[in-house]
């Protein structure tokens, strides 16, 4: 399309359909989503109250047409949003799924530790039970112990 002459800094609506749309589509890939969305707002917004007139002295763009092309590019502007929107759909299923499965996995893992700890836990109560035992023991044959040696020591001294 030709270019339209520009009066007073304000392009034609065709100019600025053409190269600003273009240079705000490329702007936003590397905006954050939210910036992209305000400066597409942006655009929307002086497009729609802007009055534009040629340098040749034609008459302003017919409201209806400014009223079409807004929705034309509303309509843009509903479109890249559901495009994202299916986006971070997909992005937040993935990431979901994949939680989901840590999840489990930690799920799984805590089952193990706490039949584990039960497991530890009862072999420590059977060995507490058999140390004890064992001490009772060997007080009897350390006082049996002590016994004989009083006895050996009467004995020799008789």
């Amino acid at each position: 399309r030709p270019e339209t002459p520009v009066s007073d800094g304000v392009q034609s609506p065709e100019n600025i359909d053409d190269t600003d749309h273009n240079t705000v589509l490329d702007e936003n890939r590397s905006l954050s989503t939210t910036e992209s969305l305000r400066k597409i707002s942006e655009q929307l917004n002086g497009m729609v109250s802007q009055t534009t007139t040629y340098i040749n002295g034609e008459n302003i763009m017919p409201s209806t047409d400014m009223k079409e092309m807004a929705k034309q590019q509303n309509q843009e502007v509903v479109n890249e949003l559901e495009k994202e929107k299916k986006g971070f759909e997909q992005r937040f299923a993935k990431e979901q799924a994949t939680l989901r499965e840590q999840l489990q996995v930690h799920i799984q893992t805590i089952g193990i530790l706490v039949s584990e700890k039960s497991e530890l836990q009862t072999a420590l109560g059977h060995t507490q039970q058999a140390a004890r035992q064992k001490a009772g023991e060997a007080e009897d044959l350390a006082a049996r112990l002590q016994s004989s040696r009083q006895r050996v020591s009467e004995v020799e001294y008789t």
